[in-house]
């Protein structure tokens, strides 16, 4: 009994994966003694943050959202904080505007920022939706001269140092490991695509564990090859789809992997494993694509980014194929309890799908 109740907490984690958790865009660029950019920030979570609706009709109007621009710039000014050699920079947000983006409209603030001349070190210190929403993020490019350097900031880790005067380098490799482990930590999508394959896994090789073994090692394999090919040619600009194709395309992988479970549609899973990955590559892409690659260390950042993304994979298998094995092993219990998480992880799919490929909003916009 114990094992059914694992499972059915499993399951229910479902519907709290789906939500998407919304990223704010802070691109800057070091002008001498100033700092220039725009900083995008979804209508979604100002809202969640400050309370924009005023009418209480669930639509976020431009009309509400001129009406508090001063107050928007001033709280979200209090939320950033940039010190340069230990002094604080002057920080200014103006022109507010829209912006569309593929979780909906996003306000576009110009960024502007003293600081002192000749500054070796920038602090970011970010704090927007902190305690709010623990799954955003903050996406930092910083140009300075012919470097590029890039940061995830988040309620876990909400300050990152930069060097100026060279930051291609161990850290930045590191930090790229980071957000890759991140992503996938935070991709319900991926997640349940691969938690579908190892669900098929477990049906096929019954209660024999060293079959189960090899074939998840197969699947994941396949996995791997196929995103890294196509991660590869995106970054590098060989290939290129549009966002709201790819998010559909992965919807809809879910969804098909999930529904093989039950009709075996594809019985060799590392084919399907594959297929999909290459479409999963394009969507770890996107994410590089907003994060910002450093145009002198493309493919250390890549590397760094795509081995974070193995580990956490690996981590999953690890944590979640035993336990799928061992349910197996022990009950009879277990093959509709594989086909009731099946169809819950396919019911998920479809409505990410619907949205995607919909353009479902979760909040109105005139």
């Amino acid at each position: 009994m114990s094992r059914f109740w694992l499972l059915c907490a499993l399951l229910l984690c479902g519907p709290a994966l789906a939500h998407r958790a919304g990223d704010s865009l802070l691109r800057l660029t070091a002008q001498g003694e100033e700092l220039r950019g725009e900083w995008l920030v979804s209508v979604r979570d100002l809202e969640l943050a400050y309370g924009l609706d005023g009418d209480q009709d669930g639509r976020i109007t431009w009309g509400e959202l001129r009406a508090a621009d001063g107050s928007l710039r001033e709280r979200l000014v209090r939320e950033l904080l940039l010190v340069a050699d230990g002094q604080a920079c002057a920080l200014s947000l103006d022109g507010l505007a829209l912006q569309d983006r593929d979780d909906g409209p996003a306000a576009r603030y110009l960024v502007a920022a003293r600081c002192p001349a000749h500054a070796r070190r920038l602090a970011v210190d970010y704090r927007f939706l902190g305690t709010l929403d623990r799954g955003h993020r903050g996406l930092l490019s910083l140009r300075a001269g012919t470097q590029t350097l890039s940061a995830s900031l988040g309620a876990g880790q909400s300050r990152a140092e930069l060097d100026l005067d060279g930051g291609e380098g161990a850290g930045l490799w590191m930090s790229y490991v980071a957000e890759g482990l991140r992503h996938i930590a935070i991709g319900a999508d991926h997640i349940l695509f691969l938690v579908a394959l190892l669900f098929g896994v477990a049906g096929d090789s019954g209660r024999r564990v060293r079959p189960a073994l090899w074939q998840a090692a197969g699947v994941v394999t396949a996995f791997t090859l196929a995103h890294s090919l196509t991660l590869g040619l995106a970054v590098f600009g060989i290939l290129d789809l549009p966002s709201r194709l790819v998010e559909s395309l992965i919807a809809a992988s879910v969804a098909f992997a999930a529904l093989n479970n039950l009709w075996s549609w594809v019985r060799r899973l590392w084919a399907m494993s594959f297929g999909f990955g290459l479409v999963h590559g394009l969507g770890f892409a996107g994410v590089l694509a907003e994060l910002g690659l450093p145009p002198g260390a493309k493919a250390l950042a890549l590397f760094g980014f795509n081995l974070g993304v193995e580990l956490g994979q690996l981590a999953l298998v690890l944590g979640v194929l035993p336990l799928l094995i061992l349910l197996r092993r022990t009950t009879e219990a277990a093959r509709p309890l594989l086909a009731a998480g099946s169809l819950a992880i396919a019911g998920l799919g479809l409505i990410w799908l619907a949205e995607r490929a919909g353009e479902v909003e979760i909040l109105g916009w005139l």
